[in-house]
């Protein structure tokens, strides 16, 4: 703004506004030093482009390009660490089913053998129990029929003791 509408506004009575002067050129000076300064920002855009922007836009395509490559190896390696995974549970798990089938062959051969073992050990302990038996028996016999003839005996063994 011009200085002289300034002074004008501060000199003037309080409540009666000034008429500002009008400025011969408009409201924008168009003078030398502007066009001056129009050309300097234009070589200044020119300088900074050639020796800032460029390099910067270059190092950041080059990062940008050598991040992405490794992007990619990082994703093919979790789709090959995926496929790893799953190719590991899978034979966890056919491992895990082959060992039960033969756990449950193996508890079936177990208790047939088990069976075999308990009804051959029943058989020879009836038998040995059975010959026992006879053996039993026959000495209940023998023993019934010694003892009268020894009853006898300790009578008169006791009778002769007593008289004597």
């Amino acid at each position: 703004m011009d200085p002289q509408v300034l002074l004008n506004a501060a000199q003037s009575p309080l409540g009666v506004q000034a008429v500002p002067a009008v400025h011969p050129m408009g409201l924008v000076d168009l003078d030398p030093t502007a066009l001056i300064n129009f050309g300097f920002f234009l070589v200044l855009i020119v300088v900074l482009q050639k020796f800032l922007f460029e390099p910067y836009l270059r190092v950041t395509e080059q990062r940008a390009s050598l991040s992405g490559g490794v992007a990619d190896a990082a994703a093919a390696q979790n789709a090959e660490t995926a496929a790893l995974t799953k190719s590991y549970e899978e034979g966890v798990a056919s491992a895990h089913r082959q060992a039960g089938l033969k756990r449950t062959e193996l508890l079936g051969a177990a208790h047939a053998t088990e069976s075999e073992l308990l009804d051959s050990a029943r058989v020879k302990v009836a038998a040995s129990m059975a010959s026992r038996r006879a053996v039993i028996t026959a000495d209940a016999e023998k023993a019934e029929l010694e003892l009268p003839l020894r009853a006898k005996a300790l009578a008169v063994s006791i009778t002769q003791r007593l008289l004597s």
